[in-house]
């Protein structure tokens, strides 16, 4: 292809480069792509960080993390820095792909690669580590990470790290961060609610359910406060129709939305 260009008269430069690039992943040539950036960087020419780019992203859309991850590597050794948004492509690859260890260490090291994670870079791999049980601990610690670098959570991160807990069996913790969200004046999604409300009746706390309930009405905004106090009354009801059990039962106090 480069003698072609040449014998065609095409400038010869990182631009003209990068828009065939961009053309040969436009048409679902990737390999093509990979060879041509590969033979202009044998030639002495210097891609910058949008030539790399093209193929990085290819790589992703083709669900291909290792050649993403080489091309990161690549970057790194020729002094370019990759856009936090490549990054966070690449993690939500390979959390799709279930190589969540991966997706962690990416995160750790992206300070060490020249980028600074994102909101949205926490987001990918928190959400996905609070579905697996055990794992509560490096969630907290990712977290930390993610607060003290400036970004909070929000809506659905809380609700993510709630049912985390919940399915760890950590109601306590539930109840912090359900707490945290209120502060912050986020509502958690009403599928976290329901876990967390299901996790209290099962321990025996009806009454701390009740409370959170009415907190949350009190202190925030709930655009579908019926939904909500339907599934508080629907977890009481299966409490109190439950003859096996021991558990406190109450009379709901009903509240206007």
């Amino acid at each position: 292809m480069l003698t072609r260009m040449r014998l065609n008269g095409v400038k010869d430069n990182i631009a003209t480069h990068t828009a065939i690039l961009k053309g040969l992943c436009i048409v679902g040539k990737a390999d093509e792509a990979v060879k041509h950036l590969q033979d202009i960087v044998n030639l002495g020419m210097k891609p910058d960080v949008e030539a790399y780019g093209v193929v990085f992203n290819e790589y992703c859309k083709m669900q291909k993390p290792d050649g993403a991850m080489s091309i990161l590597r690549e970057m790194r050794m020729r002094g370019l820095k990759p856009s936090v948004s490549s990054f966070n492509r690449l993690l939500k690859v390979l959390v799709e792909n279930g190589d969540l260890e991966r997706a962690i260490f990416l995160l750790k090291k992206m300070h060490q690669m020249g980028c600074s994670p994102n909101f949205f870079s926490y987001n990918t791999v928190i959400c996905s580590l609070c579905k697996m049980r055990g794992r509560m601990g490096e969630v907290e610690e990712l977290v930390g990470d993610m607060l003290r670098n400036g970004h909070g959570l929000d809506t659905v991160l809380y609700s993510c790290v709630i049912m985390g807990y919940c399915e760890n069996g950590n109601v306590n913790m539930a109840i912090q961060a359900f707490c945290g969200a209120l502060d912050n004046n986020y509502i958690i999604s009403l599928e976290s609610f329901s876990i967390l409300v299901k996790e209290l009746c099962a321990k025996g706390m009806v009454l701390e359910a009740e409370r959170i309930f009415e907190d949350m009405c009190n202190r925030c905004t709930v655009v579908d406060v019926d939904s909500y106090r339907s599934v508080l009354e629907r977890r009481v009801l299966d409490i109190s129709s439950d003859p096996s059990s021991n558990r406190q039962v109450i009379k709901m106090n009903r509240m206007e939305s």
